[in-house]
């Protein structure tokens, strides 16, 4: 059965059968090949192809709209409100958190009102909510967590063209996929070396912990609970707890998956600090192969962009900035807001577009951590 898809949905693992429109002007450029690699969409992308005709029955279909909304408002309108949800979130997850530690159930149906605030701020735009844990410098990381994942989560949801309960309940998922952390001693959690084998042993027990704590509770989706106790597992099998491998991982999980580890690896943790976003980026997709189903880092990578939102950039032109919004077609150019010259001195604040041309054309030359320059991003951005 062939389907005719648009450039940007074509991933490894689809079989092309053909691009071009028939015409004298456009004939038919017969492919008849599998996409195996990133290096071959980018040698397409240079032909300025389209559209192309793939094969589902011989390789994969389009297995997400990959359509992301437009927005609606501006990151920086967006961010004020989205701060405030952030905060009362954080409160929230504190409490069930602790609830869990001392004994007590949870109760999800208290997070729908909070997660359907933070859901129609991730609609009014995609980003900002999303980039407020590096914007701004949160300690309380195994709070910040669960936030983040809910939040990202959603918002990469929103850009595969998931619906509005899908986006609800992953938002669930991304909230309580750590709950059963809470019944992981604290001292263990916060440890700032490396975990003995036993000690990792103990940290693997979370997501089975989270699941048997969330089906107490009537009228859980099976996606939210399956997310909750797959978000580890990984495509070659090699995750845990069950070692479930490739598509046998439930898709809610994929996607959570993914968010977990990007959010992991870019925050402060006790035996290390942040690494920045480009470059977890980049670490991800070189284990796209084996830890992640083929085709999703790739969608993850153009819905975050590779510099994401709160990137702190030196332009072409030595002025510095910070990323505030994507462009998903051209993933390498994204609106800063550039704030300093290039001697780091204030400057009046200017959004760039570096995906329009302009005369010089700017682009970006370097991503910065601000740390090193003691930079507050979240200043620059407001």
């Amino acid at each position: 059965m062939h389907k005719r898809i648009r450039l940007g949905q074509l991933c490894p693992g689809m079989f092309v059968v053909n691009y071009g429109a028939g015409t004298f002007d456009d004939p038919f450029v017969e492919l008849g090949y599998f996409i195996k690699t990133m290096d071959q969409i980018v040698e397409l992308k240079e032909r300025r192809i389209h559209e192309l005709l793939i094969d589902i029955r011989l390789g994969c279909d389009v297995r997400f709209k990959d359509t992301p909304p437009q927005n609606t408002v501006s990151f920086e309108q967006e961010l004020h409100v989205a701060e405030k949800l952030y905060v009362e979130t954080l409160r929230h997850a504190r409490s069930f958190m602790a609830d869990v530690r001392h004994g007590k159930g949870v109760d999800y149906q208290q997070s729908l009102p909070l997660l359907d605030k933070l859901m129609q701020s991730v609609r009014r735009n995609r980003t900002a909510a999303g980039s407020l844990s590096k914007l701004r410098r949160f300690d309380e990381y195994t709070y910040t967590h669960c936030i983040n994942v809910a939040v990202l989560s959603m918002s990469f949801g929103s850009f595969l063209g998931l619906d509005e309960e899908e986006l609800r309940l992953i938002g669930l998922a991304g909230l309580y996929h750590d709950v059963g952390k809470a019944l992981v001693p604290e001292k263990l959690l916060n440890k700032p070396g490396r975990f003995t084998p036993a000690e990792y042993a103990q940290i693997k027990t979370h997501p089975l912990h989270g699941y048997k704590l969330m089906t107490s509770q009537s009228g859980l989706d099976q996606r939210v609970l399956r997310a909750i106790v797959e978000h580890h597992e990984r495509a070659d099998g090699s995750g845990y707890p069950m070692g479930l491998a490739g598509d046998d991982i439930s898709t809610f999980a994929q996607i959570i998956g993914i968010v977990d580890v990007y959010d992991a690896l870019t925050s402060n943790r006790c035996y290390r600090s942040a690494q920045l976003p480009r470059d977890v980026l980049r670490i991800m997709f070189e284990r796209r192969e084996n830890d992640f189903i083929t085709g999703l880092v790739e969608r993850f990578i153009k819905c975050m962009g590779i510099y994401p939102p709160g990137s702190f950039v030196r332009l072409s032109d030595g002025r510095y900035g910070v990323v505030c919004e994507t462009n998903t077609d051209q993933a390498l150019a994204p609106r800063v807001k550039v704030a300093l010259d290039s001697k780091l001195r204030p400057l009046t604040p200017e959004i760039v577009d570096t995906a329009v041309e302009s005369n010089p054309k700017l682009s970006i030359v370097d991503c910065l951590d601000p740390a090193q320059f003691k930079i507050d991003v979240y200043r620059l951005v407001n």
